[in-house]
């Protein structure tokens, strides 16, 4: 719910209406200097406001858009991979159901909007899904970030906004120390080569 505030003069109480059709579906008190409503659920579209203080005379001329809140691709675990594919990601998704997204259904993942691949949804606006090869689809060559969006099954609800990177590849170049005492625990630290890497 959301909460809707005016200011004016000084009162003991005030009330806020919305109405929906010819229907009020609420009313809500307040005290002080600012009214604040708690807005009820509502379907999509528009509905007026109308305050008052005294429960009889009604303001006129308040307007509230209700809007579906807009889902989003807000993490993408792991961001990067190798050019070969076959990683498996979470994409954590606020705003899943919207999308017409439930938990245990199906998904499609894409890259740049193309490279489809089939996912699960794990629940809690999290979908599972595997990175296709970097040669497939969107142009996606290693080295280059790609967009991450992701469907529902069956839905044209598709959230975007995730980010993923595909590198070359990774080659250790060097191990120090190179020999080590066993049944010890050694640090070591290692030299790598990568190839279109980040």
């Amino acid at each position: 719910m959301d909460g809707v505030q005016g200011k004016g003069g000084r009162w003991e109480a005030a009330w806020c209406r919305i109405r929906e059709g010819e229907e009020w579906v609420g009313t809500t008190a307040s005290e002080g200097s600012r009214i604040e409503c708690v807005m009820p659920a509502h379907g999509r579209g528009n509905a007026s406001l109308e305050v008052s203080l005294n429960g009889q005379d009604w303001s006129t001329g308040g307007r509230v858009e209700y809007r579906e809140p807009r889902c989003e691709v807000v993490r993408v675990e792991p961001s990067l991979g190798p050019e070969r594919g076959g990683t498996v990601v979470e994409v954590r998704v606020r705003g899943w159901a919207t999308a017409g997204g439930s938990g245990g259904g199906s998904a499609v993942c894409m890259y740049d909007g193309e490279a489809g691949v089939e996912g699960t949804v794990d629940g809690g606006g999290v979908v599972r899904c595997m990175t296709p090869g970097a040669r497939r689809g969107g142009g996606s060559e290693p080295g280059r970030e790609v967009e991450v969006s992701v469907e529902a099954v069956g839905t044209e609800g598709r959230c975007s906004g995730g980010r993923y990177m595909y590198y070359g590849g990774v080659e250790v170049t060097g191990v120090r120390p190179s020999i080590v005492t066993a049944g010890t625990g050694t640090a070591l630290t290692f030299s790598t080569k990568t190839s279109n890497a980040v």
